[in-house]
């Protein structure tokens, strides 16, 4: 594999152009002939000459955690599995996006303390979680290549440090220097200073535990200012007034804060000799027509027996907290760190999932890549908690969140499936089981599942919408809309009831009330391109050709390119 990094790094060198961004992609099984830390020392190369590599792996054996290194060492994102020339193909494609959107090139943070300070961890927090080689600590000064910055991203780097007594006063113990160019701009060279400074007191109790300097690099991510209501069961802010999450169904508690688990947190001990099998994860969507025995479970990491030492308590709980803010990338980097130094526990685990998930869940809409990934990351953790205390739904229900959300259908119902043998009267699990069966259009299976859930909580608006839209396939339209009606009731803000209320009368050829609730629908969402076609294609209907033209140019405003609303304007 070396041989073939360094034709890779050649070709760069060859084609070197000022101020670009050279990023090379390895594709490989990771499989080497004895020449891994051959592999390793071209990846340092590769980062001091402003190269960054990208790692995909391929096959059922590939070696993840040499692809992992290459990546690491050399600035790269962490490794990914590609299962497909699609999958590569979709890389590519977000890999160009991302070097065109690159702006500050050349990052590299310097570090410089006075004798009395170790710096033990260094943890590149944003964009991606990823720990800073350890060698590169044990220098001075510490320098800390940050490779290229794409335009409105957040980069941080958290530190661990171990900092000698000392008298009291005021103290500088860094100076950080970072360094980088601006190619657009004329910008080379370009520095930006600051100091970490921190108090010395006399005593413990005259100091805080966690000051605001020492928390800043995590804390000023930015915060969800939206006043909605908290899920407990998965964390989704859902809009004000809302009564069922949005995310799993579950019901909603007004004024709810706390994401998660409300009950007070108690370290579990692991326990020991559990033998955990090492399959690769598929964090790509499931290929049409492909059976679910082809498709690989989460791998689960290796976990020991331990519980929370004071250290560990105290960063634990600065991710709690954090966690509590909405900060989940700042959180996943205090829990990796606690995890670092030793904490295993079922607690541990399932927060870093949790965090994970919620984190990936932000980047959904802007980066897919990045969900994927931190949506794969949290399955693992998930997986790794289940190992740990098999009886935790919770767990259970966040793992078959997570494979709904890879479109690993067979392996969310078998999570899901768990999580109801753990807690059958969770109506949340029902809703999930009955929504993934009509997405599979398995109609009676679905009815099945939803009317369960019904029977626990009968006015639970989003299992009412669901099965409304059961019975509109299954063509039981005055059942279809008798429910839909109920959903609307329950929740009048819920669009999709509306849409699907009008798209149940437009079935039956109920044109002035399908309009009445499509119309009920666009002003709860304005930007829905299918609400328009649908309001068009009633106004056709009803031989009411300068409306139907009036929505078709509403939905062509937003999707300029959809097929339905072009088809739908030759016809006119």
């Amino acid at each position: 594999m070396s041989s073939g990094m360094i034709r890779g790094l050649g070709e760069l060198h060859r084609w070197n152009i000022p101020n670009a961004v050279s990023r090379m992609v390895l594709i490989t099984d990771g499989l080497t002939h004895k020449d891994a830390d051959r592999c390793r020392q071209l990846a340092r190369d590769a980062a001091a000459a402003g190269i960054s590599i990208i790692t995909l792996g391929v096959g059922s054996d590939w070696d993840e955690s040499l692809l992992n290194d290459i990546s690491q060492l050399s600035g790269g994102p962490p490794a990914q599995r590609i299962q497909s020339p699609e999958d590569a193909v979709e890389f590519f494609n977000q890999q160009v996006k991302n070097n065109i959107a690159t702006v500050v090139h050349n990052t590299v943070l310097t570090l410089r303390s006075p004798a009395g300070i170790t710096f033990r961890k260094a943890v590149k927090a944003l964009p991606n979680i990823q720990n800073i080689d350890p060698a590169a600590l044990s220098e001075y000064p510490v320098v800390i290549p940050l490779g290229n910055w794409q335009q409105d991203t957040v980069n941080y780097v958290l530190l661990e440090l171990m900092v000698n007594p000392s008298s009291a006063g005021h103290s500088r113990i860094i100076q950080a220097d970072l360094a980088y160019d601006i190619p657009v701009a004329g910008t080379f060279d370009a520095h930006l200073r600051e100091d970490i400074n921190i108090d010395y007191t006399a005593g413990p109790n005259q100091g805080t535990q966690i000051n605001a300097p020492v928390r800043n690099p995590v804390t000023t991510i930015s915060k969800d200012a939206n006043p909605g209501v908290i899920c407990n069961q998965c964390g989704y802010r859902n809009r004000p007034g809302a009564k069922f999450c949005k995310q799993d169904g579950q019901p909603l508690v007004p004024g709810s804060s706390i994401p998660i688990q409300a009950r007070p947190i108690q370290a579990r001990p692991v326990q020991s000799g559990s033998s955990l099998r090492q399959t690769p994860i598929q964090a790509r969507p499931v290929q049409s027509g492909s059976s679910p025995q082809a498709q690989p479970t989460i791998r689960a990491r290796p976990v020991t027996t331990n519980s929370h030492t004071s250290g560990q308590q105290a960063v634990y709980d600065e991710g709690l907290q954090l966690l509590k803010d909405k900060n989940h990338s700042g959180a996943i980097a205090y829990f990796k760190l606690a995890q670092s130094q030793g904490d295993n526990s079922y607690t541990a685990l399932y927060y870093l999932g949790y965090a994970y998930r919620q984190y990936g869940e932000s980047l959904k809409e802007s980066d897919q890549s990045l969900f994927k990934q931190n949506t794969t990351m949290a399955a693992e953790y998930f997986e790794e908690a289940l190992k740990v205390k098999q009886d935790a739904s919770e767990a259970a229900f966040q793992l078959g969140l997570c494979y709904r959300d890879l479109e690993l259908s067979a392996q969310a119902i078998n999570a899901f499936r768990k999580a109801l043998v753990l807690a059958p009267k969770d109506e949340a699990i029902y809703h999930q089981l009955g929504l993934i069966a009509l997405e599979r259009h398995a109609y009676r299976e679905a009815e099945a599942f939803l009317t369960d859930g019904l029977k626990l909580d009968p006015d639970h608006a989003l299992m009412l919408m669901a099965l409304g839209q059961v019975y509109s396939e299954t063509k039981q339209l005055p059942a279809a809309i008798n429910m839909l009606r109920q959903a609307t009731q329950l929740d009048p803000n819920i669009w999709r009831a509306w849409y699907y209320l009008g798209q149940a009368h437009m079935k039956l050829k109920e044109w002035k009330m399908a309009l009445s609730a499509l119309e009920r629908a666009r002003q709860l969402n304005v930007s829905e391109v299918d609400i328009y076609i649908a309001m068009a294609t009633t106004y056709l209907k009803l031989h009411e050709k300068h409306k139907t033209r009036q929505m078709l140019d509403e939905a062509l405003k937003y999707d300029p390119v959809n097929a339905d609303a072009l088809r739908l304007q030759r016809q006119l």
